[in-house]
This record gives structure tokens, C-alpha cells and sequence, in this order.
């Protein structure tokens, strides 16, 4: 599991590792790395596949094994930092119950505007090409002033290769892409979107300890929802809510106050 250095921090305090959202890169985390206070270590687990050469993980239990001990190699013991965003919020909760079954410490959890894990036990269902690339640009123009579609109606008998193409052109135009990538960069993104869609997730036991949950100001999910869903998992929720939506708490000016919270609970272990 390739472990990112974000921000090497200047003290010798515990890391926060970072897990992105689906399909997303640790690149997301940028701009929190730099809210951070400088003494503090942040570090992303990068989704495996992402690439386009390796198959994404098969379920969230599978993906936290491995962030575990991609985790422990980087420090041994705790108290361990964890933080996920959207659905990498369920892989940070899965590691934080494993690290806990393993007898170490979690210092502190944060849980960035995720869905509540399932409470059904249906079998999971994977998505079509056309609901993924649907899903992805929704995803995108959550960040952007001037959103970009694909019409499915007018390139129904395109090939992959063309389909992947034509969204390559578009986040290409709207500054997402580098003119000079190459479409095959979307290919992995794909690939792991669609498998982190058709994933169901269903801890096997609440966290001992307190869940730092936020959602944000403009959710798709209403906030009393989550937060009595999360309730369910945790002996103890603390809640906040963020400005912005699912995907710009994540950008300043909005992350400055995610970045506030989180220095101050990080402040707690290392003062």
C-alpha cells in the first residue's frame, strides 16, 4: 500500500494518516496538510489501483488490513491519528477497530462526511460504465464553477477507449487534467470508483471510543441522519459541522476550519 508523505512535520508527534474518499487521490488532503500546524506529521494512504494496473480492493475489511500494515510499519505503536474522507471515512473506521483488536491505541478518529456504513446485508451490486462516469462527474463539479457533462444519448455505441477519451477532453478543459496526461490516467479512477460504489460495509463491532464526526454545510445526506446513524457505532460522537460541500471542506478557504478542530484535538495528545 504506497505510503504518501503530505507534510513532514518539524516535531517528533504521532502522524495523522489520511484516507481519501472514492476514487480520490491523497492529493486531497493538500490543503489541510497546510492548515495543519508544522509540527505535525501528515501522511495519506494512496487507494490502491488508482494506477491502473493493480485491482482495487474487494471490500473495506480487505483495504484496512493492508492500511494497518502499511500504518504499523510506519509506527509501530500508538495512539494512531486516523482520518477518512467520504468513503475512505469507512476504511479509517475498519482501521481504527483492527488497530484496536491488535491492543493498541487510537488517539483520534476523524470521519469527514460519510455515509453511515450499511445496515443491510444485500449483496452488493456493481454499477455500469455510464452510472460510474456519472458518478465521477458528479463527483468533480462539486468543485467547479462551470460544471461539465457527458450525453450519453449522443455516444451510447462509443468504445471505452473513445467514452474515456471524451471525459479525458473534458477534465482537461476544466483544469482538472494536464493537456498533456493522458487519458489512460482515468482508467484506474474508474476502475476503483466502480468497485468502491458496489461496496457494502458493515462493522462487525462499535468503536471503543469517540468518533470525530463532520459533515458538511451542503451535504446529500442530511446531517441528523448521519449523525444518528454514526451514533450506532461509536460509544461516543462528537459532531461538527463544516462550510462548503462534499468535496470543497476540503479546499480553503473552508478546510481552515476542519484544520481548526483538528489542531486542537491533536494539541490534546502532543501539547
Amino acid at each position: 500500500m504506497p505510503l504518501v508523505k503530505i507534510r513532514r512535520g518539524t516535531g517528533n508527534t504521532s502522524p495523522l494518516f489520511c484516507i481519501p474518499g472514492a476514487a480520490a487521490s491523497v492529493l486531497v488532503f493538500n490543503d489541510l496538510s497546510h492548515a495543519i500546524e508544522p509540527r505535525f506529521h501528515v501522511y495519506g494512504l494512496q487507494p490502491k489501483g488508482l494506477d491502473g494496473v493493480l485491482s482495487p480492493y474487494r471490500d473495506v475489511v480487505t483495504a484496512a488490513e493492508d492500511h494497518v500494515r502499511t500504518i504499523r510499519e510506519t509506527q509501530i505503536h500508538g495512539p494512531y491519528n486516523l482520518m477518512g474522507h467520504s468513503f475512505g471515512g469507512w476504511i479509517a473506521f475498519e482501521v481504527a477497530l483492527q488497530l484496536l483488536s491488535h491492543n493498541q491505541e487510537i488517539g483520534n478518529l476523524f470521519v469527514v462526511d460519510s455515509r453511515t456504513p450499511s445496515e443491510s446485508m444485500d449483496e452488493p451490486c456493481t454499477p455500469s460504465l455510464e452510472q460510474t462516469i456519472n458518478k465521477l462527474i458528479e463527483i468533480v463539479n462539486l468543485r467547479l464553477s462551470t460544471p461539465i457533462d457527458l450525453d450519453f444519448d449522443d455516444i451510447q455505441l462509443s468504445t471505452f477507449d473513445t467514452l474515456i477519451a471524451l471525459l479525458h477532453q473534458k477534465f482537461v478543459g476544466a483544469g482538472l487534467l494536464h493537456s498533456k496526461s493522458s487519458p489512460k490516467v482515468l482508467h484506474g479512477v474508474i476502475r476503483v470508483l466502480q468497485a468502491n460504489m458496489s461496496t457494502i460495509y458493515t462493522p462487525n463491532m462499535p468503536l471503543r471510543g469517540v468518533l470525530q464526526l463532520f459533515t458538511a454545510e451542503y451535504s446529500a445526506v442530511n446531517p441528523e441522519f448521519s449523525i444518528n446513524g454514526w451514533r450506532n457505532h461509536a460509544t461516543v460522537l462528537d459532531h461538527v459541522q463544516l462550510p462548503g460541500n462534499h468535496v470543497t471542506v476540503l479546499l480553503q478557504p473552508n478546510v481552515a476550519v476542519l484544520a481548526r478542530h483538528v489542531n486542537d484535538k491533536l494539541r490534546v495528545s502532543w501539547p
